[in-house]
């Protein structure tokens, strides 16, 4: 249901950016998120439909923590560059590599957590 509701988000993103973009307005962000959304949902449902049943929540944990972390990035940059004002090389890519440490840290955790 989440990853429909994903979808139907993404597909709408799109459908604004589009809009924005024939209409002379910069509709860019609206497409590139639309079609980052996509690329997750179309994600979640090769998963969904790899490993039914037993197993499918191991890698649902383990797109979810990736996620959360991604978010948290996503969070940490847009501060750094918008409430600091800091529109530097610095602010866009240290918390990303910061970040990325931390989801590779976090799924090999997991990783051998749930292969034991």
């Amino acid at each position: 249901m989440i990853s429909g509701a994903m979808l139907l988000s993404a597909l709408a993103k799109i459908g604004i950016g589009i809009y924005n973009y024939t209409n002379g307005s910069n509709g860019i962000l609206f497409l590139f998120f639309g079609g980052g959304g996509l690329f997750l949902t179309a994600g979640d449902y090769l998963v969904f439909k790899k490993y039914p049943g037993k197993g499918t929540e191991i890698k649902w944990l383990l797109n979810h923590i990736s996620r959360m972390i991604g978010a948290l990035i996503a969070s940490i940059t847009a501060f750094l560059v918008i409430d600091l004002s800091t529109n530097s090389l610095f602010a866009w890519i240290v918390p990303s590599l910061i970040g990325t440490i931390f989801i590779m840290y976090w799924l090999r955790k997991m990783k051998a957590k749930f292969n034991r």
